[in-house]
């Protein structure tokens, strides 16, 4: 890696959002060209902040298992984001490629309507069954494989939501309690088909920065965090001005961008240009 490569990874990984607002002003091709010099882990950042249509364009012209890694390492409601922006035969080959334990978190999402409670929501979360002690679920929260978020749902075995406990009442309970004598039974919820607008302006996040989900059966589909939602606002409003040091380090981004595809083009590209100039 180069002197220039070097200087251009080191912006990414350290101003991902101001590389993103660089890239977005720049051609399909030059794009293309970046992300064939960028290893996923790169992409991820960038991908996570820029705008949908142009991360989704990215994506189509990368190699299905590179955008696949490069998604992999979003999370899995921005990942369901961009594949519903995907072309059909690129979504097919990407999602072929997509490792299979982030596929069982990205694929619930995608079967709910883009912008809703079900789109948004974190569907593989920590749950227990009504009767498991509070010392089985300590256990099994420190191995457990799934998001933890900062509650605990306690959940039937016929996916039925019973109630709800947080990790301060679960440090707090004796270890022989029962999930269902410590959870609160009396729990806020929001609905997989509840609209953008409808989740933002719910009052229950006063109160609580999580809330269980149910679908149109009344089972248990996820919980979605207040997070998120403030999320999505800072990438909203992240064309706004970002300052006079951010404006000089995209400058020092666009003179690295372009060095590196000048670079990526070979030699063999600028030979060929060389031998069309005059007298020649």
């Amino acid at each position: 890696m180069n002197d220039v490569s070097n200087l251009v990874h080191h912006f990414v990984r350290n101003h991902a959002a101001e590389a993103a607002r660089v890239l977005e002003n720049c051609t399909l091709d030059e794009l293309a060209l970046f992300f064939a010099q960028t290893p996923s882990d790169l992409a991820t950042p960038l991908f996570d902040t820029m705008e949908s249509s142009i991360a989704a364009a990215c994506l189509e012209r990368m190699p299905a298992e590179e955008a696949a890694a490069a998604l992999g390492g979003l999370a899995a409601d921005r990942a369901a984001h961009l594949v519903r922006r995907l072309a059909p035969k690129s979504k097919t080959g990407i999602q072929e490629a997509l490792p299979d334990d982030f596929s069982r978190h990205l694929n619930p999402l995608l079967r709910y309507r883009e912008e809703t409670a079900g789109a948004l929501m974190q569907s593989l979360v920590f749950t227990v069954q009504p009767e498991v002690s509070a010392g089985e679920a300590l256990s099994r929260l420190q191995t457990s494989p799934v998001r933890v978020l900062n509650y605990v749902y306690v959940v039937a075995r016929d996916s039925t939501l019973s109630g709800v406990f947080s990790l301060r009442e679960l440090l707090a309970a004796d270890e022989a309690e029962a999930a269902s004598v410590i959870m609160n039974r009396d729990v806020r919820f929001l609905r997989t088909d509840d609209s953008l607008a409808a989740v933002t302006a719910h009052p229950s996040w006063k109160d609580f920065h999580t809330l269980p989900v149910l679908d149109e059966q009344d089972l248990f589909a996820g919980a979605l965090r207040h997070k998120t939602l403030r999320q999505l606002s800072r990438v909203a409003d992240r064309f706004q001005h970002a300052g006079q040091a951010g404006a000089a380090l995209g400058e020092l981004y666009r003179i690295g961008l372009t060095a590196l595809a000048k670079g990526a083009l070979g030699a063999e590209d600028l030979q060929a240009t060389a031998a069309d100039q005059p007298g020649r």
